[in-house]
C-alpha cells in the first residue's frame, strides 16, 4: 500500500508540472493582462499588448491615432444579424454547427459562388478556377489545432468571400477576393467603410479569451488587404460598428459586470470614435 501511495502522490505532482491548454481571462475588474488561449491562429504567439480605453479617450496604434468620446444608445442595423453566431437556434449546440447551419442558407442564393463537397469549401474565382479549403478535422480523435472552413457572407459590390474558420478552440475570419483568390486572416466580421477604401473588423470574447478583443483597421486596394492598425482592448469589446465616414464610425461596446444571478452580465455603451493618420 506505501508504494501505491508514493506512486499516487507522484503521478499527482507529475500532473501538476504539465503545462495548461487553456488559458482563460482573468477575474472581472481585474488590472491584470487577458490570458489568452493559444489555439486561435489569429492570436500573436506571446500575450498581446493591451490597452484601456476610456469613455473620453485617445490611444496611438500604429500609424494611427484614435479617439473616444461617448454618446447616447445609437441603434445600429447589423450587417450579420442573419449570420450571428451568438445565440443558437434550436437543433445547434455550438458555434460550428450553427456556421454550418449558415452556410446551408447561403447555398441556393449563392449556388454559382461555391459548393460543398463533404469536408471541402470550394469557392469559384471570377477567371473560373475554384479555391479549395478543405477541413483538417478528424471527428475520431480532438487534435487542439483543428481547423474547419464554412462560407459565412459574400460581398457582392466588394466582391469578397468572407469564410469562418473554427479553430480547435474559439474561431477566426478570412476574406477571399473572388478576382484573384487572395486570403487575409482577420479579427472578426468585416464593415467597409462607404467608400470602401477601409474595413474594420472587430472582435469580443471577454470571458473565455479563445479569440482576440480589440479592433482590426484594414487597407482594401487593388484586390489585396494590408494591415493598417490592430489594438487589443482590455475593459470592454467592440461588438458591433456603423461608419460616418471614411476616418469615422460609432462603435458599440460591451462590458462585464458582475451580477447577484448570473454571476457576470454584459452592459452595453457606444462611442464615436475618430481616426487619424499620424
Amino acid at each position: 500500500m506505501k508504494q501505491l501511495y508514493f506512486v499516487l502522490v507522484a503521478v499527482a505532482i507529475l500532473a501538476g508540472c504539465q503545462p495548461q491548454e487553456e488559458i482563460t481571462n482573468n477575474s472581472i475588474g481585474s488590472n491584470q493582462p487577458t490570458q489568452y488561449a493559444t489555439a486561435n491562429k489569429l492570436l500573436p504567439n506571446s500575450l498581446p499588448e493591451e490597452v484601456e480605453i476610456g469613455e473620453t479617450d485617445s490611444i496611438e496604434a500604429d500609424r494611427y491615432s484614435l479617439y473616444f468620446s461617448p454618446v447616447e444608445e445609437t441603434e445600429i442595423e447589423s450587417l450579420f444579424t442573419e449570420d450571428s453566431t451568438s445565440v443558437f437556434p434550436e437543433g445547434t449546440s455550438n458555434g460550428y454547427e450553427y456556421a454550418q447551419l449558415i452556410e446551408s442558407t447561403k447555398q441556393p442564393n449563392y449556388k454559382d459562388k461555391f459548393r460543398r463537397s463533404g469536408d471541402t469549401l470550394w469557392l469559384l474565382l471570377q477567371n473560373g478556377q475554384e479555391l479549395m479549403l478543405k477541413d483538417s478535422i478528424n471527428k475520431a480523435v480532438y487534435n487542439f489545432d483543428d481547423y474547419a472552413y464554412t462560407l459565412h457572407h459574400y460581398f457582392p459590390e466588394q466582391e469578397y468571400y468572407l469564410v469562418r474558420v473554427q479553430f480547435g478552440e474559439g474561431n477566426g475570419f478570412m476574406l477571399i477576393n473572388r478576382k484573384n483568390g487572395f486570403k487575409k486572416y482577420v479579427f472578426g466580421e468585416p464593415y467597409f467603410s462607404p467608400s470602401g477604401k477601409y474595413i474594420a473588423t472587430l472582435s469580443s470574447d471577454l470571458e473565455a479569451g479563445y479569440n482576440p478583443t480589440g479592433i482590426q483597421l484594414l487597407l482594401n486596394q487593388d484586390d489585396s488587404l494590408s494591415e493598417q492598425m490592430k489594438v487589443y482592448i482590455r475593459n470592454w469589446g467592440p461588438i458591433d460598428l456603423k461608419w460616418l465616414a471614411d476616418n469615422e464610425f460609432i462603435l458599440q461596446k460591451e462590458h462585464l459586470e458582475p451580477d447577484s444571478i448570473a454571476g457576470v452580465k454584459y452592459v452595453p455603451s457606444w462611442s464615436r470614435v475618430i481616426i487619424q493618420a499620424k
